[in-house]
């Protein structure tokens, strides 16, 4: 009971500062809770889990862009990736840094066909570039958690 508390928690408070950098920078350029999401795609993942990322997530775009289908376009296509992933090939930590790469750019994408919204490439560059020093340090987080002493 109590992981799952601080699990959804953090989820909270990743939300709240995705959503306060939005308002305070007046774009998107870094997305901790996809990141955050991101990484959690390669543990052990529950549908309920999965259920409530993509509540998140939709939440988030609404009040973003008045719109609740734009994460679904990346959300599922990287679930169904990072199951595949776990399934099928070694555990690397260039697959959840490849894998946000890729709903950067399917977001880029959407955005520009769903919402009319084209973003120049060099702000899609430094928006993927922010994001993977962001998972970058959570991923440092993740593997740190659960080690004692100096074993690997």
């Amino acid at each position: 009971m109590p992981h799952a508390f601080y699990f959804y928690l953090i989820l909270t408070l990743l939300f709240v500062t995705d959503v306060s950098l939005f308002f305070f920078m007046e774009q998107q350029i870094i997305q901790v809770l996809l990141c955050f999401i991101i990484l959690q795609l390669f543990q052990p993942l529950s549908p309920f889990r999965a259920l409530i990322f993509a509540c998140v997530l939709c939440l988030e775009s609404f009040l973003f862009y008045n719109s609740f289908v734009l994460p679904l376009f990346y959300f599922i296509p990287a679930l169904l990736c990072s199951t595949l992933a776990k399934r099928q090939l070694y555990v690397s930590q260039l697959y959840p840094v490849a894998l946000l790469a890729a709903c950067l750019v399917s977001q880029a994408l959407a955005s520009a066909y769903y919402l009319g919204n084209s973003a120049p490439f060099s702000y899609t560059i430094a928006k993927i570039s922010a994001n993977i020093i962001v998972i970058w340090l959570f991923s440092l987080t993740l593997k740190a958690q659960g080690k004692r002493g100096n074993r690997l």
